[in-house]
């Protein structure tokens, strides 16, 4: 069996290199510190997330046969992995959890492997819509859960919804104020921030040519909080 090294770049040529590597320019202005929060809700220490949303991403851009791939440190993972370690009563950012987690890491990987195998990806088809967007809402309410009490000055919170709760009832009456302004208005400019970039991307490479433009710009119009941001860009 011939490896073929980066095949997924034969289409590369000057006139699309500068386009992207402005796009990755972007994406990795954005994606590094996502990343090092997803460490942060996995139960690790933020600099492993910058390691994730490097070295795989090159090791898979050398293997891939797609040059439109989407590849990178992922919130439903970090909240499942972060989840499991709270069953396992292990304490975030701890020694215990720097060995668990690379061993929960590696079981997953043997199972997409025998998912591989047995080509279970078709099974993905008969997942409802309804059952796709429930699982995501609970991801992205959960994270939410878990950071809001880092917002206003505290640590992040574990456990499930009660526990949740309850730890960010005793962070309100202890808020920290110059934490919580710089948080918001932190906020306010990665909302705009992620607006510009994927703007940006729409014109800055044929890398996302894989997306309906039309259909992005039709929605990003509609989100009225961009809406002063397009009208400066249009």
């Amino acid at each position: 069996m011939r490896i073929q090294l980066a095949p997924g770049f034969k289409n590369t040529g000057k006139n699309t290199i500068g386009k992207d590597v402005l796009a990755g320019l972007i994406l990795m202005a954005v994606s590094i510190p996502i990343s090092m929060g997803y460490a942060q809700i996995a139960g690790l220490p933020a600099v492993y997330g910058l390691y994730g949303s490097v070295f795989p991403i090159l090791l898979f851009a050398l293997f891939s046969s797609s040059p439109q791939f989407i590849f990178g440190v992922d919130a439903a993972p970090a909240a499942l992995v972060g989840a499991a370690l709270v069953n396992l009563d292990i304490q975030s950012e701890s020694a215990q959890a720097m060995k668990v987690v690379p061993v929960i890491t590696f079981m997953v990987a043997v199972w997409l492997l025998a998912f591989y195998i047995m080509k279970a990806g078709k099974l993905v088809s008969f997942i409802s819509a309804p059952v796709m967007g429930g699982f995501i809402t609970g991801i992205c309410t959960t994270i939410i859960l878990m950071q809001a009490p880092k917002l206003m000055g505290g640590t992040a919170g574990t456990g499930e919804f009660p526990e949740l709760a309850s730890h960010i009832g005793a962070t309100l009456g202890k808020i920290n104020v110059p934490s919580l302004v710089l948080g918001l208005v932190s906020g306010f400019f990665a909302v705009s921030l992620f607006a510009t970039v994927f703007w940006a991307l729409l014109y800055a490479t044929d890398s996302l040519a894989v997306y309906d433009k039309t259909y992005l710009l039709k929605f990003f119009k509609e989100m009225k909080i961009f809406q002063f941001i397009l009208d400066k860009i249009l």
